[in-house]
C-alpha cells in the first residue's frame, strides 16, 4: 500500500472540496471542535480555547509531514468555508486497511455533507491507496454518525463493549466496515 498522506490531493465532490488542512484553518476548527454538542460522542473534549484548535491543526500538519494518516479540511464549494474535517485516522499497510473519521460544524449537520465527504474519502482509499478494507467506529449512541456510515455502504460488524473511556465513562463503540469488493459493486 503506497502511503500518500504527505501529499494529499485536493478532491472535488458535488458540493464540497476536500483539501489539506492549512495553518490558518484553526478558527474554522474551533467552530466545530469548541462545540460541546459536536464533541458529545467524540473521543476528544470540546476545545475551550482557540489555542487547542491551533494545536490540533499543527498536529494534523505534522502527520502530513510524517506521511501518516490524517484529515482533509471539508470545504464548501460555494463560498470556500471550511466546515469540518474528514479523513484517515489510522492505517495498517500490511493488512491493506485503514480507519476513517469525520467531524462537522453543527451548523452543517443533516445536509448530507458528512456523507459526501466520507464517500469521497473511501473512494480515495480504495482507488488511490489500494485498500482492501476501510473501517470506522462510532459511539453506539451516535445514530447520526452510524447513518452516515451506512449511507456510504459500510456494514455494522458488531459492538465493542466498553471499548473507549471518554468523558468519565466507558463507552460502547459500534464497528463498521466496507470491503473493496463491496465498494466496486456499488
Amino acid at each position: 500500500m503506497k502511503r500518500m498522506y504527505s501529499n494529499l490531493p485536493v478532491i472535488e465532490a458535488e458540493r464540497l472540496i476536500l483539501r489539506p488542512v492549512e495553518p490558518g484553518d484553526y478558527r474554522a476548527v474551533f467552530e466545530y471542535a469548541g462545540d460541546p454538542e459536536a464533541a458529545k460522542y467524540a473521543s476528544w473534549d470540546a476545545h475551550k480555547t482557540i489555542r487547542e484548535s491551533k494545536v490540533l491543526v499543527d498536529f494534523i500538519r505534522k502527520r502530513y509531514a510524517q506521511n501518516r494518516p490524517s484529515n482533509w479540511a471539508v470545504v464548501l464549494k460555494e463560498n470556500k468555508r471550511m466546515i469540518g474535517t474528514c479523513g484517515f485516522l489510522s492505517d495498517f499497510p500490511a493488512n491493506k486497511r485503514a480507519e476513517i473519521g469525520f467531524a462537522l460544524s453543527r451548523t452543517f449537520w443533516n445536509r448530507g455533507y458528512a456523507t459526501e465527504a466520507a464517500k469521497k474519502t473511501i473512494e480515495f482509499g480504495f482507488n488511490d491507496l489500494k485498500l482492501n478494507r476501510i473501517e470506522a467506529f462510532c459511539d453506539e449512541q451516535n445514530r447520526a454518525s452510524a447513518r452516515v456510515l451506512e449511507k456510504i455502504g459500510m456494514k455494522q460488524e458488531g459492538v465493542f463493549r466498553q471499548y473507549v473511556y471518554s468523558k468519565g465513562s466507558f463507552r460502547n463503540m459500534s464497528a463498521y466496515a466496507i470491503l473493496a469488493e463491496e465498494f466496486c459493486r456499488q
